[in-house]
């Protein structure tokens, strides 16, 4: 979520809000994707989004970075 909260740097809240509408219907919150729905909605003429595909990542392991912080004096 950082990403997309980066975006409002370049576009508009309103692209911003746009993108996240998106984001929603398509059930992805990546910032990439985000960003393209905002850009998109910037265009006088959309381009269709509805095909692209659920991106699913893995999720991250922070047990290494926690034993790390442990290991602090």
């Amino acid at each position: 979520m950082v990403g997309v909260l980066l975006l409002a740097r370049r576009l508009s809240k309103a692209a911003i809000a746009a993108g996240l509408s998106r984001a929603l219907v398509m059930h992805t919150f990546k910032a990439d994707f985000v960003e393209i729905a905002a850009r998109s909605s910037l265009e006088s003429t959309p381009m269709p989004l509805d095909d692209v595909p659920e991106v699913v990542a893995p999720t991250v392991d922070l047990a290494r970075y926690d034993a790390l912080l442990e290991a602090r004096p």
